[in-house]
């Protein structure tokens, strides 16, 4: 089964069911079992601040991506994310 979230913080209308579809379809062709994924949709000063904070990069970027290996770590981001 594959468990999309899609968390949206952004003024640009983003349409939701179009995204979990996407994702669902591609991944179902790629991989099997038990999959979650979240989807953070957030505008340039927001990407900035996480490009800043998890890469000590000081500007934008179009996508960021992050492995959710550890429990732990991945129970905090959730929380922080607002995801949880």
């Amino acid at each position: 089964m594959i468990t999309v979230l899609i968390h949206i913080e952004s003024r640009f209308p983003a349409d939701r069911s179009k995204i979990r579809d996407f994702v669902q379809n591609y991944l179902s062709q790629k991989l099997t079992g038990e999959v979650e994924v979240g989807v953070s949709i957030v505008g340039d000063r927001k990407m900035k601040q996480l490009n800043s904070q998890y890469r000590e990069i000081d500007e934008t970027t179009d996508v960021l991506s992050f492995s959710l290996d550890d429990p732990k770590v991945s129970s905090k981001n959730a929380v922080q994310s607002g995801f949880s």
